[in-house]
């Protein structure tokens, strides 16, 4: 959103569903084995949706594998409420059910130890908010953790960076409906810099997927994020609604 070219805070809608499926491409889980990856991990309240997303960057292509967790009554209350296809997908196998009406990080930090085993963790960056709980005991289990910002200047370039991967198809995510249906939630916020972030407070579902996928981005783009391609495209990205 501009006024007099410059950027205002009204948050507006992210990428179009469009672009986003240009990403719909197999995953061959089987050559992702032993590969190198960065974790965005984005922990809900006790009651909702929490994800393990692994970005694996093979050349100039991000690979995402996530893994949703979310509690067994909840799930039920959910669907039966609100419509969303919480039990549809945990019989698919995309969301991982976890016993009760609240989400117990240990079956977490199992599925991250599990994915030790198969491929090489370079990092995993969390969202300090609620992560005082499973950050120390994935530091005593040899994983490097590093904090993400939820703010501008940490979560900006990495979101434009999603944007400019989606639009030249470089993000394969296997069409995983859960994602498809999280970045149809997202709203995005713009501060008159022209700096921008997913506003979870202003989405209007779930968005814990896609704010995992743009702290893994961030985590490849290291500290100083001015080298993200979005800065070397000479046109606005087509599919993002904001622009």
């Amino acid at each position: 959103r501009l006024q007099l070219n410059q950027w205002t805070t009204q948050e507006t809608k992210w990428i179009t569903d469009e672009l986003w499926m240009r990403g719909n491409k197999p995953l061959d889980l089987q050559a992702l084995r032993g590969r190198t990856c960065i974790i965005g991990l984005d922990l809900s309240t006790v009651r909702d949706l929490s994800v393990v997303l692994l970005d694996f960057k093979i050349e100039a292509k991000h690979y995402i594998l996530p893994f949703f967790f979310c509690p067994a009554l909840s799930a039920r209350e959910r669907t039966k409420k609100d419509g969303v296809n919480y039990d549809l997908w945990i019989k698919q196998g995309y969301i991982i059910e976890t016993p009760g009406n609240s989400i117990d990080y240990e079956y977490i930090e199992k599925k991250l130890m599990e994915l030790k085993e198969v491929y090489k963790i370079k990092k995993v960056e969390y969202d300090p908010w609620r992560a005082e709980q499973i950050i120390p005991k994935l530091i005593d289990q040899g994983f490097t953790c590093e904090p993400f910002g939820q703010g501008f200047k940490s979560m900006s370039n990495p979101t434009k960076e999603v944007e400019a991967l989606l639009l030249n198809e470089n993000i394969v995510h296997g069409g995983n409906p859960v994602m498809r249906w999280m970045c149809s939630n997202v709203m995005i916020v713009a501060d008159p810099a022209g700096n921008i972030k997913i506003a979870k407070d202003k989405s209007t579902e779930k968005v814990d997927g896609m704010v995992a996928l743009v702290e893994a981005i961030g985590g490849w783009l290291g500290p100083n994020t001015g080298d993200s391609v979005y800065n070397d495209l000479t046109k606005r990205p087509e599919g993002v609604r904001r622009l």
